[in-house]
C-alpha cells in the first residue's frame, strides 16, 4: 500500500481592484487565517514599487514579485511562503509573470506558473 502524501499546497488568486482599501487587507488576512494558502497571486493591485513592499510586508509571505503599476492600473503580486514552496520568477511583464515553482516538502517536480491580468485593450496586449 501506498502512503498518501501528507502534504497538500493551496493557492489563492484574487483579482482585487486595489490592495490600497483597508477591507480588502482584512479580507486577505481572513482568507489567509482560515486557508493557509501557500502561494497568493493578486492582481489588479493598482500599487507597485516601494509601497507594494510595504503592504506585503504585513501579511505572512516571505517571497515577495510585483510587476510595475501604469498609474494606477495594473499591478500583479505574487507572494509565497518559501519553507513550502520555491518560486524562480523566469519572466514578466506589466501584464504577465511567469516562474518555476517546486513543492519543497516532499520535494516534488517543478512546474510551471503563469500570473497574467491583460489588457482589455486587445492594442495593449
Amino acid at each position: 500500500m501506498t502512503e498518501p502524501n501528507l502534504f497538500h499546497m493551496n493557492m489563492l488568486v484574487w483579482n482585487c481592484r486595489g490592495v490600497g482599501n483597508a477591507n480588502f487587507r482584512h479580507s486577505l488576512r481572513d482568507l489567509v487565517n482560515n486557508h493557509h494558502p501557500d502561494i497568493v497571486i493578486l492582481t489588479e493591485t493598482r500599487l507597485s514599487g516601494d509601497q507594494a513592499t510595504r503592504v506585503a510586508n504585513t501579511f505572512p509571505f516571505d517571497g515577495f514579485f510585483c510587476t510595475e503599476t501604469t498609474g494606477l492600473f495594473g499591478g500583479i503580486w505574487i507572494m509565497w511562503r518559501t519553507d513550502r514552496v520555491q518560486l524562480d520568477i523566469t519572466g514578466s511583464t506589466e501584464q504577465e509573470v511567469h516562474a518555476i515553482a517546486q513543492v519543497c516538502h516532499p520535494v516534488s517536480s517543478p512546474w510551471s506558473l503563469s500570473a497574467i491580468y491583460a489588457s482589455p485593450r486587445p492594442r495593449e496586449r
